[in-house]
């Protein structure tokens, strides 16, 4: 079992930083102590300070590409604008802080804390009946127009 979950964890490029989020992430849930609102307001809140200490692009768009590439959180993503939203889509397999394929948590649910992270980043919201699985795709959905302010140093 520890090989191949090595062998995961290295194909996704996953840091030590990367495995102890998403290990506490679950830890914390498997605890009891954290759902998913609880992990999407308080991942926003780390993105907006996140875009204090980084700058934030005066785009929308601009700044979730920033916080995509800043952070290193997936080795494979696309930042798409279409409509009223903003879509990220991430290749599920080369995610490095997913609380389940890294932090190994074993209970239903979601507890992805992209949207509320990439969200806060951008000075947005996510939508979270938008964000979904997609084949081999996790789609996470911003609104867009939802209170973005520009800070970028």
């Amino acid at each position: 079992m520890f090989s191949a979950v090595a062998l995961s964890l290295e194909e996704r490029k996953v840091t030590p930083l990367h495995a102890f989020v998403a290990s506490a992430l679950a830890a914390f849930r498997e605890e009891g102590v954290l759902n998913y609102a609880i992990v999407t307001s308080s991942m926003q809140k780390v993105g907006e300070r996140l875009s204090q200490i980084y700058g934030r692009p005066a785009d929308p768009l601009e700044a979730l590409r920033r916080a995509t590439d800043l952070l290193q959180l997936a080795g494979s993503v696309e930042v798409e604008d279409r409509d009223d939203h903003y879509y990220i889509k991430v290749v599920t397999r080369t995610c490095r802080i997913c609380p389940k394929a890294v932090g190994g948590l074993e209970l239903s649910g979601r507890l992805c804390p992209l949207p509320g992270l990439l969200a806060g980043f951008a000075g947005l919201k996510p939508d979270l009946e938008g964000t979904r699985r997609d084949g081999a795709h996790c789609v996470i959905a911003i609104q867009k127009n939802s209170g973005h302010k520009g800070t970028e140093l």
